[in-house]
């Protein structure tokens, strides 16, 4: 737990405290992309038409059946979703200043790039033969890349933040 804090917190208080989040638009953006590329993953990602003969006056004559992101893979779901709790879990983790041994958007950007590959991968390789491919998993494509993006985003607000902080620091050092 910190200790008391010093005069210049910010944030919310608590008393005896000052309580200061480290978040950065990067990482909020990063989880704003992951939440959407989770509802996306429940969402149709590609179909299959029935070509089986029914009669004319048939219900759902030429309709086929749409696969959901959880169906259509066999391990590549399993890498969207520990994308999706590594980009939610990271702007926790900055909240808490839990230490990490890399960068946060450096997650990001490596588990995005992943993502992005993947679904890439089976949007020019569908799961099946003769398999259509519907809205999510190009909208999924388009969530990876902002998970890509807010890492990015993230890097910079985090080098922009240390050279304001030494900059500080030069002028309030020892001969001031």
């Amino acid at each position: 737990m910190p200790g008391p804090a010093s005069g210049t917190g910010g944030g919310g208080r608590v008393p005896g405290r000052a309580v200061r989040l480290r978040l950065d638009l990067g990482l909020i953006l990063g989880a704003a992309a992951g939440a959407l590329l989770l509802l996306l993953m429940f969402s149709g990602w590609f179909n299959l038409q029935a070509d089986a003969p029914v009669a004319d006056d048939a219900v759902g004559v030429g309709m086929g059946r749409s696969f959901d992101a959880w169906v259509s893979f066999d391990w590549i779901d399993l890498y969207l979703l520990a994308t999706v709790a590594l980009a939610l879990a990271l702007p926790v983790l900055a909240a808490r200043r839990a230490r990490l041994p890399v960068k946060a958007g450096a997650v990001l950007i490596v588990v995005g790039a992943g993502a992005c590959l993947l679904i890439f991968y089976r949007l020019v390789f569908p799961p099946w033969d003769g398999a259509g491919r519907e809205a999510a998993p190009f909208l999924a494509l388009l969530c990876a890349a902002a998970i890509v993006a807010a890492g990015l985003l993230s890097n910079h607000l985090v080098a922009v933040d240390l050279r304001r902080r030494k900059a500080s620091a030069g002028r309030t050092g020892p001969g001031r």
